[in-house]
Formats: structure tokens, C-alpha cells, sequence
């Protein structure tokens, strides 16, 4: 054995420690962005399928399925046109239930459930945007707000068709679904305001702005009752 060969071997020696610790970090190193890779890749398709709207067949199916991710997108006034065609065919449904809501076609009901009920819809809509832009978010304009009430008229227009179907098949289930109708169509706000909130991460409290709408609505019902023409609420089906 040399003179310095104990030395040498010592050397050699931490040399190979340090080379097993890097070859580790490396290896653990390799692991964590393998994983943030993957966590990446499953995060993105999810991501894609909340908010991928390019069609009115995608739009009607979010909507109906989970129309709180519309509302969560701040840029979901681009499918306004969309939400248009979605409030005709609310209109359509009406026309059709107001038609035959006692068992044989009247057109002249048809129409009038239509003006009733579509002008009782936007002023709902109206009240809501106004609402919100003074307590939440002035940034929100109506073209979001109209977009965000009309995503859940969805269901609405789901529980019309039951409705109508009930008319004839079931008639003593059809002032549950009118009664269903009239909650969705009343509580569509206050799902509105508490994303709103949560949105633009104000403190507040959203049941007073809730109670602000429900009575400026019920003030409009009330103003309305002698109006065959704008009483929405004139129709109470009978069991």
C-alpha cells in the first residue's frame, strides 16, 4: 500500500456517496415532474370540458346538467346568442302549454301565455341585473346576466314539457310541476348573486338582495293581476 493510498481510498470513497445522493435527487427529481406532468394533462381536459362551448346542442347540454359552470365563467356572455335561442324555445313552450293547458287548442291562451310569461321573464332578468350591478359587480353587464338566468331556463323548460305531458297523462301531478316552475323560476337570483359574491370576493350578506327581488317581483304579479295580457300567474291548474 502507498504512502497516500488510505487517503486516496477515503476520497474515492465520499465520491461514491455523493454520486448514490445525486443519483437519487435526480431520480426523485424525474418522479415529481413525471407527476406534475400528469396532474397537468388530467387537469387540462377537465378544464376543456367545464367551459368548451361551440355549439347550441353543447350549450343546451351544460346548461341542463350544470348550469353553474356557465355562471362561473366571467366570460359567459359570449354565448348570448345561444341563451337567446334557448329563451326561444322557453317562449315556444309556453305558447304550447298555454295552448292546451285545458285539454283542447286555444291559440289566443297560446299568445297571451307567451307575452305573460316571456315579459314576466326579462322584467325577472331586469330586476336581477340591477340588482347585482349596485350590491356585487358593476363589471357584470346584461348580456352575462341574461346569459347566467336564461342557462338555468333550461330546466325550466325541461319541467314545462313534463307539465304539458301531465296535462294528459297525469293531470293530478300538474300543480306539482306548476309549483316546481314557479321555485325555479323565483330562486334563479340568488344562485346568480352567491356565485357573484364569491366571484368578486365581497362580504355580504345575499338573502336581503334575494328578499329585494322576490318583493319587487310579487309587487309585479300584483300590479298585473287585472292585466289578461301580463298576469303570468292567471293560469293555476286545477287537480
Amino acid at each position: 500500500m502507498g504512502k497516500w493510498d488510505h487517503i486516496n481510498k477515503f476520497i474515492k470513497e465520499d465520491d461514491d456517496k455523493k454520486n448514490v445522493v445525486n443519483d437519487s435527487l435526480d431520480q426523485q427529481h424525474v418522479k415529481t415532474s413525471k407527476r406534475k406532468k400528469l396532474i397537468a394533462q388530467v387537469k387540462q381536459p377537465i378544464k376543456e370540458f367545464d367551459y368548451h362551448i361551440d355549439s347550441f346542442l353543447n350549450y343546451a347540454y351544460r346548461s341542463f346538467v350544470m348550469p353553474n359552470k356557465i355562471i362561473d365563467n366571467s366570460k359567459s356572455s359570449k354565448y348570448f346568442y345561444f341563451a337567446v335561442s334557448n329563451y326561444c324555445i322557453f317562449l315556444c313552450m309556453l305558447y304550447l302549454l298555454g295552448a292546451f293547458h285545458l285539454r283542447t287548442f286555444n291559440n289566443l291562451e297560446g299568445i297571451n301565455y307567451v307575452i305573460s310569461g316571456g315579459t314576466f321573464a326579462l322584467i325577472a332578468i331586469l330586476m336581477t341585473y340591477l340588482i347585482q350591478m349596485l350590491a356585487l359587480n358593476r363589471s357584470n353587464n346584461f348580456y352575462k346576466v341574461f346569459v347566467d338566468t336564461i342557462s338555468y331556463y333550461t330546466l325550466y323548460n325541461f319541467f314545462m314539457l313534463i307539465e304539458l305531458l301531465c296535462v294528459y297523462l297525469r293531470p293530478e301531478f300538474v300543480m306539482i310541476i306548476y309549483t316546481i316552475r314557479f321555485l325555479i323560476i323565483m330562486t334563479v337570483p340568488i344562485k346568480l348573486f352567491f356565485t357573484y359574491k364569491e366571484m368578486n370576493k365581497i362580504e355580504i350578506d345575499v338573502f336581503p338582495l334575494h328578499i329585494l327581488y322576490i318583493i319587487i317581483m310579487v309587487s309585479y304579479i300584483y300590479i298585473t293581476r287585472d292585466m289578461p295580457w301580463l298576469n303570468f300567474f292567471k293560469f293555476v291548474p286545477s287537480v
